[in-house]
């Protein structure tokens, strides 16, 4: 994680979204039965550039990510054809969780 001088700044400025939409369409109970937390999955673009800085060698860094956020955090393989500079390529990055483990992933990405 960067102190906010490497090339997680690029990262931070250069995220789109994020989106949230209910799981299927509706919230679902979490697995601990708990009511007032719902999952929901949120949906945002990072540019292809900086996939790299998020996954991290072997996926050290999604892994870690995920152990310490709760969430399931997914990201896709870049979306669209890149025919010239002026357009660069984006990931879609999924996660899923409670708001508090969303919130908690977005703060590390926010980090890196």
């Amino acid at each position: 994680m960067s102190n906010g001088s490497g090339p997680g700044t690029t990262i931070r400025n250069t995220i789109h979204g994020p989106s949230v939409v209910p799981r299927g369409g509706q919230a679902k109970p979490t697995s601990n039965g708990s009511e007032s937390e719902f999952d929901r999955i949120v949906y945002m673009k990072i540019p292809h550039s900086c996939a790299g800085a998020v996954i991290g060698h072997e996926g050290i860094y999604v892994k870690k990510i995920i152990q310490d956020s709760g969430a399931h955090v997914y990201v896709a393989k870049a979306e669209g054809d890149k025919k010239d500079d002026s357009e660069e390529l984006n990931r879609m990055v999924t996660i899923q969780g409670t708001p508090d483990c969303i919130a908690k992933v977005l703060l590390l990405l926010i980090q890196l």
